[in-house]
């Protein structure tokens, strides 16, 4: 009997924390992205779960960094390829002005640029895109099932220039999320 119990835990133990690792693992992802939607336009809560030692350090040291969020909303069709709804790229840069001890942020989508005090300010404005409009509702079908992608490439330092700088450097972050609309 003992040996018997011995036996079932060997094998059920295992595949228990594996599929409860897994499940721990989709419930992050699903937190790291989220929609908001008002009247007019659909709205994306995005978060890159960096290593914000890592980030931290690498701003406290003086190097700037910058994150490129690329997002892309398209259509779930049975028999055709997706249709691409939106496609969307969010540069943002942050630059360590050590003598004076701020961060400045740009935003180099719109071009607005501020300087905050607080590291934790840049850091968040780095790994975090909060209440971002993704699309005009009008654009969407009631009914309609649509997917949402979101990758995040950081750099260290200089960013790479070019279009061949997702294939070459690959995403340090994907999420994807489907929403039928109302």
């Amino acid at each position: 009997m003992r040996e018997s119990l011995s036996k079932l835990l060997r094998w059920w133990l295992p595949w228990t924390l594996a599929v409860s690792a897994m499940g721990l693992a989709l419930a992050d992802e699903k937190h790291a992205l989220q929609i908001d939607r008002d009247e007019l336009v659909v709205y994306c809560d995005a978060i890159w779960p960096a290593d914000v030692a890592h980030v931290r350090e690498t701003l406290r040291s003086g190097i700037a960094m910058t994150v490129i969020w690329h997002l892309t909303l398209s259509r779930s069709r049975q028999y055709w390829p997706d249709e691409e709804i939106a496609d969307i790229e969010v540069v943002r840069h942050v630059r360590p002005d050590l003598l004076s001890r701020r961060w400045v942020l740009e935003d180099r989508s719109t071009g607005i640029v501020r300087s905050v005090n607080r590291l934790n300010e840049a850091i968040s404005f780095l790994t975090r895109l909060r209440h971002y409009p993704v699309v005009d509702r009008s654009l969407l079908e009631s009914g309609q099932l649509y997917d949402l992608e979101v990758s995040l490439q950081s750099f260290d330092g200089k960013q790479m220039e070019g279009w061949w700088r997702r294939l070459l450097r690959g995403d340090d972050f994907t999420a994807s999320l489907s929403f039928r609309e109302p």
